[in-house]
């Protein structure tokens, strides 16, 4: 019996029907459209950086120590970052984080020595511990339990199609009209996002509060304090129902923010890594 209900819904589900379904949803699109924005613009510290400090005289090892500072960063905070995080919504986060970044890259349009990257390194890592977790937990969190890979899916395409535009916009600023320009049209590119994620932000909550995460998001609203007897002030507050639903998203919630977060801090040891070695 159990096999025949797993085959009868094997038959059911349609790859087209679940890509139609995702491409049609305004919180995921809005989600996919903004964050291929922000990764355009920030992979310009693979492939614009390098360049852009090797015009003021700067090389190979100034620009590892840069890398080595990213990663370092990323290491050390991620983790108790998760603990801000908690209180605020994704929303919040995200724009917070991607206001930080586009401060750092602000910094690089006049950056005419190590110590001015180094300190733009750290604001825009700092930004960064923002904005990739909390963006992968917020598709997550989104996306209808049936379609949960095809969203993961499409909202992954974003590195690839990054991966391989940025360099080539980068490549054409650079050459046509210098750093100083590109690092301005990747502060303004922040900015920008930000304000999109703040505007588009309505969609994304009714989304996740259709798939039981928005009391994961209310119980980590400023004035709550999640450790020891954390949850006594909203257990107090919230009938017995509703309390079960709140500590099963609150599982839900962490369990999937700790798996992107240790996702992201093994690229981050793997990128110091690669730094080191060059």
């Amino acid at each position: 019996c159990t096999a025949q209900t797993a085959q009868s819904q094997q038959s059911k589900f349609s790859i087209w029907r679940s890509y139609r379904r995702a491409c049609t949803d305004k919180a995921l699109m809005s989600m996919v459209v903004l964050m291929f924005l922000y990764t355009l613009a920030y992979y310009q510290i693979v492939s614009g950086l390098p360049i852009s400090m090797t015009q003021i005289g700067l090389g190979t090892d100034e620009y590892s120590s840069l890398l080595t500072i990213n990663g370092g960063i990323l290491c050390l905070l991620q983790i108790p970052a998760i603990a801000l995080f908690q209180r605020m919504s994704n929303t919040r986060v995200l724009v917070l984080g991607m206001s930080i970044t586009a401060v750092g890259y602000a910094f690089q349009i006049g950056a005419d020595s190590w110590v001015t990257f180094a300190i733009a390194t750290v604001l825009w890592t700092l930004g960064e511990l923002g904005t990739f977790p909390i963006a992968a937990t917020t598709v997550a969190n989104i996306a209808p339990k049936d379609v949960r890979g095809t969203y993961q899916g499409l909202y992954n395409l974003v590195w690839s199609l990054s991966n391989a535009f940025s360099p080539l916009v980068g490549g054409w600023i650079l050459n046509a009209f210098g750093s100083h320009v590109l690092w301005t049209c990747c502060t303004v590119m922040f900015v920008i996002v930000a304000i999109g994620f703040y505007v588009t932000r309505g969609p994304r909550e009714r989304a996740a509060a259709r798939n039981g995460h928005r009391f994961w998001q209310f119980a980590f609203a400023p004035g709550f304090v999640l450790r020891g007897g954390n949850l006594d002030a909203v257990h107090r507050r919230m009938p017995a129902s509703v309390e079960g639903m709140q500590q099963l998203a609150l599982t839900q919630g962490q369990q999937s923010q700790h798996a992107v977060i240790h996702g992201q801090l093994a690229l981050a040891l793997e990128f110091a890594q690669q730094a080191a070695a060059i």
